[in-house]
């Protein structure tokens, strides 16, 4: 159970769906890394939790005063996997990735 009491279903994935989720992971990085803006530091390779912390106290010499903090609660919860899907045939065609990806999500 949650602080509030509320109860969220966890899906424990099995030593092979690691496996094949690791594999996924391999291919699909490489084609949406560059998307991402250089100051996102969540979920990203090769960026850590001190390389954030280094950046903020960076800026703070070149003149930045604030700083905003932001933790989004549930959010993975809260994706559209339908939209999702559709983003991602856009770049990926291989539909056997693809149905892998949606079964991946359907499972949570």
């Amino acid at each position: 159970p949650k602080a509030n009491g509320k109860m969220r279903k966890l899906g424990i994935p099995t030593v092979a769906d690691r496996v094949v989720q690791a594999a996924l992971k391999a291919v699909l990085e490489p084609i949406f890394e560059a998307d991402f803006k250089p100051c996102s530091y969540g979920f990203r390779p090769n960026r850590r939790a001190q390389d954030a912390i280094a950046e903020i106290q960076h800026m703070t010499t070149r003149g930045y005063e604030v700083v905003l903090e932001a933790d989004i609660a549930a959010c993975f919860d809260e994706i559209d996997h339908v939209a999702l899907m559709d983003l991602l045939r856009v770049r990926v065609a291989d539909k056997r990735l693809l149905a892998l990806v949606k079964a991946f999500l359907h499972a949570g």
